[in-house]
């Protein structure tokens, strides 16, 4: 089930989750019985409540291997330790995940927790294009010309022709590429439209010799940039000749002649999606919530924003709950927010830890040392103890008000001092 926090069912305050959860069941076994999923997400479609990725940096599909990185322990695992056991109040255990995404994680937890009433927050659905290629590119017919890809060769070439499909012609080998508004305009109006959008720009593979890979890190005036590139002739001999083949003999380049209903072969995974502003968060009744957790999204809510959205949230989470969130990094390790967090900490009366880990290479200014990559809020002593105990190798827990006091620590973190300067101003 999807809905939003601002409909007019939900005016005011005081939103209980667990009022939707028996509805939310009733529906996706509608939607299971009658295979009923691209409807639904033609629904969102004309409702503008799903998007493609509008970056190449974008992982929507990211499961839980990218929350176990940046939080240093297995999330799943943690979850299925607190979880295993119904609520001894409501019976059901109410998790809230902010981004979803395209719901990767979000269907790994269907599958496996159980006693839970699964929520995500999202401003809309988004869906990675990379992966929407790789489900209509027809590579059985790449097999009959003697092309076998396995499932990693597969999933090289549909993400080398979405570069060039996103970017503009001619600026694939650029550091400070422009993207090509309108493939991405014609996308977003009608996700249909992708096929002859890649009709237009396959011809142009054989010329490109590199794209941008997704790791991306900021010039010395804070720009964004992709200095790391993927290089054709790096790919496997069997990618790079499904690219050449694609190209210039047009086999394989997509199912059934293009006549297909891109809606069935969209990869998101909505049931339990909340589709509002993750500020509508204060919308919703207080200490209801026992599980939540974001990775690269509330990241996007900046200065006082950010902090009225943490300080709303904690008043949703329940007595003994918890929060964990990347958001104190910027995605590329830009800066961190150390100085937005202890305006967080006057309105808690117990201190906010913060995981530090391994900085991500060609990313975080500091390589030597841990960097923030998480934030935890949490007064539960039994989670805290757990985290601390399965934190990975390298991955340190840690009380923000310790980690301000360190100012040599501080100037380690990032090249512009930005980070010391935002705590001890001169």
């Amino acid at each position: 089930m999807i809905f939003r926090l601002e409909d007019p069912l939900q005016k005011g305050k005081n939103i209980n989750l667990n009022f939707f959860s028996s509805t939310q069941k009733f529906i996706l076994e509608i939607l299971k019985e009658n295979n009923l999923k691209k409807d639904l997400l033609k629904i969102l479609h004309q409702n503008e409540s799903l998007s493609p990725i509008p970056e190449i940096f974008w992982e929507v599909d990211r499961d839980s291997t990218e929350y176990n990185r940046r939080f240093g322990f297995d999330l799943k695992k943690f979850l299925k330790r607190f979880t295993k056991e119904k609520h001894p109040n409501k019976n059901n255990w109410t998790l809230l995940e902010f981004g979803p995404g395209s719901g990767v994680f979000k269907e790994e937890r269907s599958r496996e927790l159980q006693h839970t009433d699964d929520f995500a927050m999202c401003d809309k659905v988004y869906y990675p294009v990379n992966k929407l290629i790789e489900s209509i590119i027809d590579f059985e017919a790449l097999t009959t010309q003697g092309v076998n890809l396995n499932e990693q060769e597969k999933s090289e070439v549909s993400d080398f022709i979405y570069r060039v499909l996103v970017i503009k012609k001619g600026e694939t080998e650029k550091d400070n590429f422009a993207y090509d508004q309108n493939v991405s305009n014609a996308i977003e109006q009608d996700p249909q439209n992708i096929v002859q959008s890649l009709k237009a720009k396959l011809p142009l593979l054989k010329d490109v010799t590199m794209v941008p890979s997704t790791n991306s890190s900021r010039d010395t005036q804070g720009n964004l940039i992709y200095p790391r590139k993927i290089e054709k002739n790096s790919l496997t001999e069997n990618s790079q000749k499904a690219l050449d083949l694609i190209c210039t003999k047009n086999i394989a380049l997509l199912k059934n002649a293009g006549e297909i209903d891109i809606f069935e072969h969209i990869p998101a995974y909505t049931p339990g999606d909340i589709i509002s502003d993750f500020a509508d968060v204060k919308n919703l009744g207080n200490r209801q919530i026992d599980f939540a957790f974001g990775c690269r999204s509330t990241i996007y809510k900046y200065d006082q924003d950010y902090i009225d959205f943490m300080k709303e949230l904690n008043k949703k989470i329940s007595i003994d709950g918890i929060y964990i969130d990347d958001n104190i990094r910027c995605n590329d390790g830009w800066r961190y927010r150390l100085s937005e967090l202890l305006e967080v900490q006057k309105d808690l009366s117990f201190p906010i830890r913060i995981i530090k880990g391994p900085g991500f290479s060609g990313e975080d200014h500091n390589q030597k040392d841990p960097v923030p990559l998480a934030v935890v809020i949490t007064n539960d002593s039994k989670k805290l103890e757990y985290i601390s105990s399965n934190l990975d190798n390298g991955y340190t827990m840690q009380e923000l008000s310790e980690i301000v006091k360190n100012e040599n620590y501080l100037k380690s973190l990032d090249s512009t001092g930005l980070v010391h300067l935002s705590i001890y101003k001169e």
